[in-house]
């Protein structure tokens, strides 16, 4: 009973630090925002209580609005229509009066708030799971996960793509961190994981640890190395004459004799592009370099 307790407390501590961030963050990139949205909607609903037929129009462009965001995230016209004429039935049978207005309003607008600020809380809290399962298994001691944690956030932050989402860029840290990739590592591969995976449009976890398998194999000595080396590794995906997911399908087939340093890594890179510039399928690449390195 005890440790439930304590979870519980863990739990809402975590929810709350999350919230906490996440409106540091909306503060930040918006300071007025949330004034400027309220005014806006108390302006919006004085203005229809002067024009009683703003109110069936406002009212119907939230429905289809609604309906869209169905349509959008379930990507299911039934039930989209469904949902937007059951909406309009309603609308129609109504006789709108100013308290009928009002109260549909708050109502509609405090859930969507309160969703909005779940779902960001539930965000907040993934991410800061994320970090921290990153950060202990980085760190040699407990006590030193959170300056590791601080130093990941860093790194992160100073990314300047963009190109992936919070959750996705912390996704991709945690991979390099459980293949205990050193860390001044860590920002020269997340660059070039955003870069790759906004071309290539290939899973962001595939290539995270293509990168990790590679670089621990060269070790690089400084991150100018470290960027020579992703880029030559780029480039060495750009030429083959196979789509990025038939050449990453192909290293997977055969990246134990990368990461077991059976084959050099050098040769291992030109195995693997001779191997597919000459057209062989990624089933048969681990049979044709061992025979070719005769391993």
């Amino acid at each position: 009973m005890k440790q439930d307790k304590n979870g519980i407390k863990q739990s809402l501590n975590d929810s709350f630090k999350a919230l906490g961030n996440v409106l540091k963050e909306a503060y930040a990139l918006a300071p007025f925002a949330v004034i400027v949205l309220g005014f806006i909607a108390i302006t919006i609903v004085w203005v229809t209580l002067h024009w009683g037929s703003l109110m069936m129009g406002t009212a119907t462009l939230l429905v289809v609005f609604v309906s869209l965001c169905i349509f959008g995230s379930r990507d299911n016209f039934g039930e989209a229509m469904l949902s937007l004429i059951g909406g309009l039935l309603t609308l129609f049978a109504l006789v709108w009066t100013p308290g009928r207005y009002i109260t549909f309003m708050a109502a509609w607008i405090g859930f969507a708030l309160a969703a909005l600020l779940i779902s960001s809380i539930k965000l907040a809290a993934k991410n800061e799971e994320i970090y921290r399962m990153a950060s202990l298994r980085l760190a040699d001691r407990p006590e030193d996960h959170a300056t590791i944690e601080k130093k990941l956030r860093e790194i992160v932050t100073s990314s300047k793509l963009k190109m992936l989402s919070p959750i996705e860029r912390a996704e991709v840290i945690r991979v390099l961190a459980f293949r205990k990739l050193p860390i001044r590592y860590f920002g020269s591969c997340l660059h070039a994981v955003e870069t790759l995976s906004i071309i290539t449009q290939c899973d962001i976890k595939t290539i995270a640890l293509f990168f990790a398998d590679v670089l621990l194999s060269f070790s690089p000595e400084s991150e100018i190395d470290a960027r020579r080396l992703l880029d030559t590794l780029y480039d060495i995906i750009k030429d083959v004459p196979v789509p990025p997911e038939e050449f990453f399908q192909s290293f997977e087939s055969c990246r134990r004799l990368l990461v077991s340093q059976t084959i050099a890594p050098k040769d291992f890179l030109q195995g693997l592009q001779s191997c597919l510039e000459s057209g062989i399928s990624s089933n048969d690449i681990y049979d044709e370099m061992v025979v070719q390195f005769k391993v």
